[in-house]
């Protein structure tokens, strides 16, 4: 006979390890779900541990100049600087200028603060030359300092930052493109879309007597004008020119000739020959060597003769 006693007991020992056989397989299977995912899952997890370090950091991080060689930035121009910044993968940055505190840049240059873009530690950042001369960064100089950023919405026009060592907003400033309509005055004609840019301020009075100086053009009457010949088998040939360049012609062709004055006959030029066998002739026109004279008077030797002396 059997102990109903042990017999229930050696069915919950058997429930019991049934339960922890199938506990132990759902760990194995979430363990397995989470090892598929490992790769993206661990990038996300390491992308959120730097980001939190750079909100949490307590002092700004600072961005230096990328590469082994350094950067020349042209007098007057603006250059993108590469600079190194936190290895994220992407990330926006505010990019802010060195206080006095960390150093200041050569003289000249200018680093306005700016949001950037930044992907896997590099960033460009605008650095304006406004001297006259060029100047150079040397390698791993320190240009300004980056922080984290959230942008919100884009109605508010603005960004807020909220690191443990300051708080603030920067505001980002954008300008949209206004057009207006421009009508003719008298009604007639198309309604042109024209940029705020492109209006001038006009006085009073002003266009009108803009439009009556300006010269019209008419059409050139061929047959009236005989400097306008019109050649056998061509096309009519029309030309435009302002109705005031021929008031300017005709008025020209009425006048009298103008009288010149006579030169007197004793302020006539004549020309003038040279009696000399040798004018207009070089003495010398391949600059040769030439023999040289010279005569010694006595008393003007040294003594001893004239030892020592060629002639």
């Amino acid at each position: 006979m059997t102990d109903p006693n042990n017999a229930g007991g050696g069915r919950d020992a058997e429930l019991q390890q049934l339960r922890e056989r199938v506990a132990q397989l759902q760990v194995e299977n979430e363990r397995l779900s989470v090892k598929s995912a490992a790769p993206a899952a661990l990038r996300a997890l390491r992308h959120c541990e730097k980001v939190q370090t750079l909100v949490n950091a307590p002092k700004p991080f600072k961005v230096k100049v990328q590469g082994k060689s350094p950067i020349c930035l042209g007098a007057g121009a603006l250059t993108m600087v590469p600079v190194t910044c936190p290895q994220l993968e992407t990330a926006e940055l505010l990019l802010e200028p060195l206080g006095f505190e960390d150093g200041q840049l050569p003289e000249g240059l200018l680093v306005s603060p700016t949001l950037v873009f930044a992907k896997k530690g590099l960033l460009y950042a605008p650095v304006v030359n406004v001297g006259c001369t060029e100047v150079w960064l040397s390698p791993r100089r320190v240009i300004g300092t980056v922080q984290a950023v959230v942008a919100t919405s884009a109605g508010t026009k603005l960004v807020a930052f909220e690191p443990s060592w300051e708080e603030g907003c920067a505001y980002v400033s954008t300008q949209e493109a206004i057009t207006s309509s421009s009508v003719p005055e008298d009604g007639e004609g198309p309604v042109r879309q024209v940029h705020r840019s492109e209006l001038r301020a006009v006085p009073e009075g002003l266009q009108s007597v803009a439009e009556e100086t300006t010269p019209s053009m008419t059409r050139a009457d061929l047959s009236a004008n005989p400097m306008i010949r019109e050649e056998e088998g061509q096309e009519d040939v029309v030309i435009f020119h302002p109705e005031e360049t021929q008031e300017a012609l005709s008025s020209l062709s009425s006048l009298a000739p103008v009288e010149v004055e006579a030169i007197p006959e004793y302020m006539t030029l004549t020309l003038r020959r040279s009696v000399r066998s040798t004018a207009g002739q070089h003495p010398n026109p391949y600059r040769l060597l030439r023999a040289v004279s010279a005569v010694i008077e006595e008393g003007m030797l040294p003594e001893g003769g004239d030892q020592g002396i060629g002639v």
